[in-house]
């Protein structure tokens, strides 16, 4: 596995623990705490995406820029 495997698979746990925490919600309505954390890893894998996505948008030549 090279470094830049590790680099994406850190924000694709956190985005889907986040998504499944948000999903199984509705089995812990009274605790707010696992709401919190999974809205906090939700938000942090997805900002993390947004600006993996924006640093390698830059690197590309212009020609492959889609």
């Amino acid at each position: 596995m090279k470094s830049s495997d590790l680099i994406l698979l850190a924000p694709a746990i956190a985005f889907a623990g986040g998504l499944t925490g948000l999903i199984q919600h509705a089995n812990y309505p009274g605790d707010v705490l696992f709401l919190i954390t999974s809205i906090a890893l939700f938000a942090i894998g997805a900002a993390t995406f947004g600006g993996l996505f924006l640093l390698v948008r830059a690197n590309l030549p212009d020609d492959e820029d889609f």
